[in-house]
């Protein structure tokens, strides 16, 4: 995030339907910590991993529902 322009626009529009309980950036810039509900973690973590490694991809999500 630190050099790049984007990347958090990038990580909620991924997460965009998912409920964000807290957000905390560390103090370098190189981290972005958010708080979610246990039963939102494997959507999430599923669908950065389609943001930012879309080669390695196993899964195409277009919503929560089909997670």
């Amino acid at each position: 995030m630190r050099y790049t322009p984007g990347i958090a626009a990038r990580i909620f529009q991924a997460i965009r339907d998912v409920n964000i309980n807290m957000i905390s950036q560390g103090a370098s810039e190189i981290n972005l910590t958010f708080v979610i509900a246990q039963s939102d973690v494997e959507f999430v973590v599923r669908s950065l991993h389609h943001e930012f490694f879309p080669d390695q991809s196993q899964v195409k999500l277009s919503d929560k529902e089909n997670a």
